[in-house]
C-alpha cells in the first residue's frame, strides 16, 4: 500500500471516530497526518471531506441539509494567517472562538423549531431534534417567527456539567467508563437513541440565515442578535487591524483559554461585511475540491504542543470541594512556551488505565485541557512497582472515601476542605481582598468554621490574617455584599452541576424560598425544564448535605427569597416586561438592576407577553424590532423608559 492510501485511510477512519467521540489517536497525530497528506497531493478528496459521512442505515432520521455545512480551511502561524489576510483586504473582520464540539444546525419555521440536524458529511445529517430540546441553550421558539430560518452552533459540554455527568455515568452504567474529555462526552451523548444525559449539554450558536435579501450585514451584528436573543454565543470582536487579531490569538494562548469554562481549538476570522465576504467569494472560488470551503473565513489552530519526559512521581491534592486528585511530577519541560513540572492525572482509574511507574516515560500534551495532562506511557520497561492511591487526607490524615471513581474527604473539620470551600464562596459573590492567604490563616487561627463565620469577623479579626490596609478593605468589600439573592446564595455553594443560572431557574419555577428548595423531590427538580433526572438526584443530595451551612447564611445575611422581578412588586414598572436591543447608554446588567429595583421583570429575549423592547431607534428595521412589531410588543427608547422608572 502506498503512503499516500496509507494517510487516506488513517485519515478517513480517524475522522470518523473523532466525530463520533471515541477517536484513537490525538489530535497533534491526526493534523500531522492531514499535513503530509496536503504535501504530498494538495487536492486529495480526504483532505475536504468534512465531518464523518452518516450511514442511511443510521437509527436516526436522515436529512438532508438545505444549506450545507462546509468545513474551514485552516492557518497554523502569524505568518500563514498574514497572508491569508493580504489576498483578502477588508474594512473589518470579525473574529470569534472556534468552539470544539458538535456542529449542529437548527432549523425554525413559524416561530417553532422544526428540526436540529447533525453536521454529518456536510450534505445530510441525523435529526437529534429530541435531544436537543432537553440541551441548554437551544429554544423551543424562535424571535423571529417570520420566515424560516437556520440558526447554527455547537454543541458542548461545559467543564463542571462534564465533571458531573462522568461522576453518574458508571454508577448508571451508562458507559463502561467515563469519558476522557469533554469533547467525546458531547459527541457520544448527543446521539443517544435514549436521550440520557443530554441535560448536561450546551448549544451555543454562531451563525444564522434566512435567505432575505437584507441591506449589508455585519458577522458581528449577526452574533450580537444571536446573543440579545437569548442564545449562548461564544465570544467574538469586530476588529480592523491585523495585530489586533494576533493580540487576542496571544491573550487566549497565554492564559484566557486556560480559565475558559469549555474547550475550544483555536479562533476563527471571520470578513465581517456579508456583502464583502459575498464579492471575495466569487473572486477566490475555483474548482478545486478546497473550493467548497469559504474563502472568507478561516480557523487559526492552537498548536497542540506535546512532549515527553519522565514521570518522577505522584502528589495528591486536595481541590475546594474535598475532592483528592493525584498531580503529575515531572522533569522539567518547555511546552507551549512554560516550564511544566507538574500535569493533570485527572482520577486514580486515570492513573491505573495509564500503567504508570515510578520513572517511567510519559507524553504530556497542552491542547484541550486548563493545564498540562499525561496522555499515555511512552517506555517499554516492565513496571517497577504500582503507585498506591492514598487512604487519608492529604491535610488532615483523615480516612478518605471514593465517590466513584473519585476520592473525597468528608471531614467537616478538615481545615483544607474549610479554606476551600469559603475560598471558593468568596470567589463566587466576587468579594475582593479575601485571598487565599487570608482564609487559610483564619482557618488556621481557628477563626472561621463555616461559610458564615467569615461574617461574624471584625476588621480587628482579620488584621490578624493580613495587613490593616488590606483588612480594611476586605471587611468593607465583604460587609457590601450582605444582601444576596437566594439564586445567587444557593448557586455559589459549590453543589455539583447546581451553578446561579440553574439555581435561578429553579427559584423561577416556584421554589423561592430556601425551605421550599430543601423540600423539593428528585423528581420535582427533575421535572422543571432542562434539569432531568440525574440533575435531580445531584441538586437534591447537594442541598442536604448544604442544609446547616444555608440555615447558618440566613442567620448572618439577608438573603432575599422569591423570584426577583417580585422583589420590588410596587415599584412603577410593577407588572411590566422590558427586553433591550441595541447600543445604549448602559449595560444590560445597569438595566436589569433598574428593572427589578423598580418592580419589573427583565426579559433575555422577545417572546409574546412581553411589554416592552428598549432601544437605541424605534423606527429601527432590525431582525428584533421586526420581531417585536409582529408580536405587538411596545418598542420605546432609553428616554421614554428613564420616564417610566
Amino acid at each position: 500500500m502506498s503512503r499516500i492510501n496509507q494517510l487516506e485511510r488513517q485519515i478517513r477512519k480517524n475522522r470518523e471516530l473523532y466525530y463520533n467521540g471515541n477517536p484513537e489517536v490525538d489530535d497533534d497525530v491526526f493534523d500531522a497526518w492531514v499535513d503530509e497528506l496536503r504535501t504530498a497531493e494538495p487536492d486529495n478528496a480526504a483532505l475536504f471531506e468534512v465531518g464523518a459521512p452518516v450511514d442511511d442505515n443510521s437509527h436516526w432520521e436522515v436529512i438532508e441539509h438545505k444549506i450545507p455545512m462546509t468545513s474551514l480551511d485552516k492557518v497554523n502561524t502569524e505568518a500563514e494567517l498574514r497572508e491569508w489576510l493580504r489576498q483578502r483586504p477588508a474594512s473589518a473582520y470579525c473574529v470569534q472562538e472556534k468552539m470544539d464540539g458538535i456542529s449542529n444546525s437548527l432549523e425554525y419555521n413559524d416561530g417553532k423549531l422544526l428540526r436540529a440536524v447533525t453536521r454529518g458529511g456536510g450534505d445530510k445529517g441525523e435529526d437529534i431534534t429530541r435531544n436537543v430540546l432537553k440541551m441548554n441553550g437551544a429554544d423551543r421558539f424562535s424571535v423571529d417567527n417570520i420566515t424560516p430560518h437556520f440558526i447554527r452552533g455547537e454543541i458542548m459540554m461545559f467543564a463542571d456539567d462534564f465533571d458531573a455527568f462522568n461522576d453518574v455515568c458508571v454508577e448508571r452504567k451508562w458507559r463502561d467508563e467515563p469519558y476522557k474529555n469533554a469533547r467525546n462526552g458531547a459527541s457520544g451523548t448527543a446521539r443517544r437513541l435514549d436521550g440520557v444525559g443530554s441535560e448536561f449539554l450546551t448549544f451555543v450558536a454562531y451563525d444564522y440565515f434566512d435567505g432575505m435579501d437584507l441591506p449589508d450585514i455585519l458577522e458581528s451584528r449577526t452574533l450580537e442578535m444571536l446573543e440579545e436573543s437569548g442564545y449562548k454565543v461564544p465570544f467574538y470582536e469586530r476588529v480592523t487591524s491585523i495585530d489586533r487579531i494576533v493580540e487576542i490569538y496571544n491573550e487566549y494562548v497565554g492564559s484566557k483559554r486556560a480559565n475558559l469554562p469549555y474547550e475550544i481549538d483555536g479562533l476563527v476570522i471571520k470578513v465581517d461585511s456579508k456583502d464583502e465576504a459575498a464579492r471575495l467569494e466569487k473572486k477566490l472560488q475555483s474548482s478545486t475540491r478546497s473550493g467548497k470551503n469559504p474563502k472568507s473565513a478561516v480557523a487559526w489552530k492552537f498548536e497542540a504542543e506535546a512532549r515527553e519526559t519522565k514521570l518522577v512521581g505522584i502528589e495528591w491534592n486536595l481541590g475546594k470541594g474535598g475532592r483528592v486528585t493525584p498531580i503529575a511530577l515531572l522533569e522539567p519541560i518547555e511546552l507551549g512556551g512554560v516550564t511544566v513540572k507538574r500535569a493533570s492525572l485527572h482520577n486514580w482509574d486515570n492513573v491505573k488505565a495509564l500503567n504508570l511507574a515510578p520513572n517511567c516515560d510519559v507524553l504530556v500534551k497542552r491542547a484541550n485541557d486548563v493545564i498540562p495532562q499525561v496522555v499515555k506511557r511512552t517506555d517499554s520497561l516492565e513496571i517497577r512497582g504500582f503507585f498506591a492511591a492514598p487512604a487519608s487526607c492529604p491535610s488532615c490524615s483523615n480516612d478518605l472515601v471514593w465517590d466513584n471513581k473519585y476520592l473525597e474527604c468528608v471531614n467537616p473539620l478538615c481545615e483544607a476542605l474549610l479554606a476551600g470551600t469559603i475560598r471558593r464562596w468568596v470567589e463566587k459573590i466576587e468579594v475582593k481582598f479575601f485571598g487565599e492567604s487570608v482564609i487559610n490563616a483564619l482557618v488556621e487561627r481557628k477563626m472561621v468554621f463555616n461559610i458564615a463565620d467569615i461574617y461574624k469577623l471584625t476588621q480587628a479579626d482579620i488584621e490578624r490574617a493580613t495587613s490593616p490596609g488590606i483588612a480594611k478593605r476586605a471587611y468593607n468589600n465583604l460587609h457590601a455584599k450582605k444582601v444576596i439573592p437566594l439564586s445567587i446564595a444557593i448557586g455559589s455553594l459549590g453543589i455539583k452541576s447546581f451553578g446561579r443560572s440553574l439555581a435561578r431557574m429553579m427559584v423561577e419555577a416556584g421554589y423561592d424560598t430556601s425551605d421550599k428548595m430543601l423540600a423539593a423531590t428528585e423528581s420535582q427538580i427533575a421535572s422543571i425544564e432542562q434539569f432531568g433526572e440525574e440533575r435531580g438526584r445531584l441538586i437534591v443530595e447537594g442541598l442536604k448535605k448544604n442544609e446547616s451551612v444555608i440555615k447558618n447564611l440566613h442567620r448572618v445575611l439577608e438573603i432575599v427569597e422569591g423570584p426577583i422581578n417580585t422583589q420590588a412588586n410596587n415599584g412603577p414598572l410593577s407588572g411590566k416586561s422590558f427586553c433591550i436591543t441595541g447600543k445604549l447608554s448602559r449595560t444590560k446588567k445597569e438595566f436589569e438592576a433598574v428593572i427589578t429595583e423598580a418592580g419589573g421583570e427583565y426579559k433575555t429575549s422577545v417572546r409574546r407577553g412581553l411589554d416592552f423592547l428598549i432601544i437605541a431607534d424605534v423606527g429601527s428595521t432590525s431582525s428584533k424590532a421586526k420581531s417585536a412589531k409582529a408580536l405587538g410588543i411596545t418598542l420605546i427608547s432609553e428616554g421614554e423608559f428613564d420616564e417610566m422608572a
